[in-house]
């Protein structure tokens, strides 16, 4: 709430779906962690270390320590604080709206512009140990317009998607 109070402020001449993006990537689990390694809140949880990887602790006391700010002092306070401490000197929007592009999203707009209808085709390819990779592949009208690697169905898609942008 506090991040689309902020957006909705910053860039009043954006309309809702671009705002909505945004909002999403900065609250994504990927960069609450990096807000919460760089404020070093790392250095104050406590936790039974295991052969667990706890790849979202440090961004998910990052959301619990601001909702008790935000319970301890109020909306207004917490709004404020939020803006003053993370969103103003934590946070680089233009790198993040850079650096967390969605080639899905771009593709299938592009292709509802032109009037296309294209399909994503993904298989997991491999699997060694834990590590599972997946292939992604896009068509437009039949016809294989591009291909993708990735950890994650999402990812190999999001390759794919990358690699047909890049080609037009």
């Amino acid at each position: 709430m506090a991040v689309a109070n902020y957006l909705f402020k910053v860039y009043p001449e954006k309309n809702e779906g671009y705002l909505t993006q945004l909002r999403a990537k900065i609250v994504s689990r990927e960069n609450l962690n990096k807000i919460g390694e760089d404020i070093g809140l790392q250095d104050f949880i406590l936790y039974q270390k295991s052969s667990n990887n706890y790849k979202s602790l440090v961004g998910n006391t990052f959301e619990a320590l601001y909702g008790a700010i935000l319970i301890d002092i109020g909306l207004g306070k917490a709004q404020k604080s939020m803006e003053d401490f993370i969103l103003k000197s934590q946070i680089d929007i233009d790198q993040i709206i850079l650096k967390n592009r969605d080639y899905k999203s771009e593709l299938l707009m592009l292709s509802q512009k032109k009037r296309t209808a294209i399909i994503f085709k993904t298989l997991k390819t491999s699997q060694v140990q834990q590590e599972v990779t997946f292939s992604s592949e896009v068509f437009s009208n039949g016809e294989s317009i591009g291909k993708g690697i990735g950890s994650s169905k999402k990812a190999a898609e999001q390759d794919a998607c990358k690699m047909v942008l890049s080609a037009t």
